[in-house]
C-alpha cells in the first residue's frame, strides 16, 4: 500500500447510507477533498464522471454491484470494511500541521490501526507543527550552503537529537 496525500483535485463520489455516510464525508471534506455525496443508488453517468468511488453502510450486494460499475468506467472504489471489494484502502491517520502519520493494516483490522495511532499521538505529543517550521528553515539554510544530501540527514539528526524530540 502507498498512502496517497494529496487528492483534493480528484473527483470524489461518496454513496451510502446512516451515520457512515456522514463521517465519512467530513473526513475527506476535512482533508480539502470535494466530494459529491448520494444517499441512493447513483445512475452509470453519475459514477462515471469520478476518479473515486467511496461506498459506505450499504448491503454487500450493492456493493458488489456498485462496485462493478465503477469498474466498467476505471472509477477506483473503497468499500467500507471489505477489503476484498477495495482497489484502495483508508489508513488511520494523524496530523498535526505538516505532519501526517498515516497506519493501516491492509483493511484487515481497522480497530488496530487506530489503536496504534492513538498510542502514536499520545508518545509523540503536541508542537510537532512548530518544529516542522524550524526544520524546514534550517534545512534551506543547508541547501544555500549547498551540502550533500548525506550531510543534510546528519545535521538533521543531530539537530533532532539535541532537541530531544524523539
Amino acid at each position: 500500500m502507498f498512502p496517497i496525500i494529496a487528492l483534493p483535485s480528484l473527483s470524489i463520489l461518496l454513496v451510502g447510507k446512516g451515520a457512515l455516510l456522514t463521517k465519512r464525508a467530513a473526513q475527506l471534506r476535512a482533508e480539502g477533498m470535494e466530494v459529491t455525496v448520494l444517499d441512493y443508488f447513483p445512475d452509470e453517468d453519475q459514477i462515471a464522471g469520478h476518479a473515486m468511488m467511496f461506498v459506505v453502510g450499504l448491503d454487500l450486494e450493492t456493493s458488489k454491484q456498485l462496485r462493478d460499475i465503477a469498474h466498467r468506467y476505471h472509477v477506483w472504489v473503497n468499500v467500507h470494511d471489505t477489503p476484498d471489494l477495495c482497489d484502495f484502502n483508508v489508513p488511520s491517520i494523524m496530523r498535526q500541521g505538516d505532519l501526517l502519520i498515516s497506519v493501516s493494516t491492509g483493511g484487515k483490522a481497522p480497530g488496530l490501526a487506530k489503536r496504534i495511532r492513538h498510542h502514536l499521538e499520545k508518545l509523540l505529543g503536541l508542537d510537532w507543527d512548530k518544529r516542522i517550521t524550524k526544520l524546514h528553515a534550517v534545512r534551506q539554510d543547508w541547501k544555500k550552503e549547498e551540502l550533500s544530501y548525506n550531510e543534510m540527514v546528519k545535521r538533521m539528526d543531530a539537530l533532532i537529537d539535541k532537541e530531544g524530540w524523539l
